[in-house]
């Protein structure tokens, strides 16, 4: 009778604690959640006052701006607030007229920010610091976060501030990049290649200039090596809190500073496209790849309406 009763106040005991150490489980992950909660609330209305602004992060793809490296051809960029370089022109004999840029040259070189490239892209360092929150607030580290939060911000704020330097405004940016939507042309009639870079986080617009995602990833074609679908993220900010849809590369146009790819639809056709990996995109037969058939006849469909 006393083993028993020893026994069973023993069982007792451990069960009252694995119940407290549940509790405090809970506890502690509900302090958690909240914590990435307020971090990540604090992300999104960041977020919101880039879009609000207008700069079109995604817009500046340039390099070469800080430090004041000499750019190719002979020419050092100007300094925010100075005005733009000119480019260098090769001689010419007497009687003859300077050669013509390439074309989609001077479209490349020259945008409402003038002759200028940045050091980095605006948008990938301020995407970098702005991830680093995030995950920062899914391991309920507030503290990291705000610091990450507010490095972010900060980064931005110069980014503004260099921006305004130059004379640069929203509206200004609006236009030329409904200009340059406008000009956009197949990018299997683009002259020229594209570099990887140049792709993976590009903006991607529709013809109406609004915001459909960004280019996550790239598909190559594992018999011509050639880019064959692209991993358009849509729904979130900078990647986070996303959805992925499979776009054919040939359904897209490249602006002429090629800083942003055109897809011609609206929201709700890329929002219904076949997504990555759901809605059995992968190939049961062919383990990680793509179902082509599947993909390319949505994207047939979609462009003939």
């Amino acid at each position: 009778m006393r083993r028993d009763l020893i026994s069973a106040m023993v069982l007792a005991s451990a069960t009252a604690f694995a119940f407290q150490a549940q509790a405090q489980d809970q506890n502690q992950n509900q302090a958690q959640n909240q914590q990435a909660s307020q971090c990540i609330e604090e992300l999104r209305q960041l977020a919101q006052r880039m879009r609000d602004d207008g700069y079109w992060l995604a817009g500046y793809r340039g390099y070469g701006t800080t430090g004041m490296a000499p750019r190719p051809g002979g020419t050092t960029p100007a300094a925010p607030g100075a005005a733009p370089a000119t480019p260098a022109t090769p001689p010419t004999s007497p009687g003859t007229e300077p050669a013509a840029p390439e074309a989609g040259q001077a479209a490349r070189e020259v945008g409402p920010w003038g002759d200028v490239r940045w050091v980095g892209r605006p948008q990938y360092q301020i995407g970098v610091l702005y991830e680093a929150a995030y995950v920062l607030a899914m391991n309920g580290d507030q503290q990291t976060c705000e610091t990450m939060v507010e490095a972010t911000r900060d980064r931005y704020e110069s980014y503004v501030a260099e921006l305004e330097e130059l004379g640069v405004n929203p509206e200004e940016v609006a236009n030329w990049r409904a200009a340059e939507i406008a000009a956009s042309e197949p990018v299997t009639e683009m002259q020229g290649r594209f570099r990887i870079e140049d792709i993976i986080g590009a903006d991607v617009r529709n013809a109406q200039d609004e915001g459909l995602g960004s280019i996550d990833d790239v598909v190559l074609n594992s018999s011509t090596g050639q880019v064959q679908y692209v991993v358009v993220d849509y729904g979130g900010f900078f990647g986070i809190g996303t959805d992925e849809a499979v776009v054919p590369w040939e359904r897209l146009r490249a602006i002429p500073s090629r800083n942003a790819f055109v897809l011609p639809v609206d929201r709700a056709t890329l929002e219904q496209a076949p997504q990555l990996p759901d809605n059995g995109l992968l190939d049961p037969q062919q383990t990680g790849s793509i179902n082509t058939d599947e993909v390319d006849a949505y994207w047939e469909d979609a462009t003939q309406q």
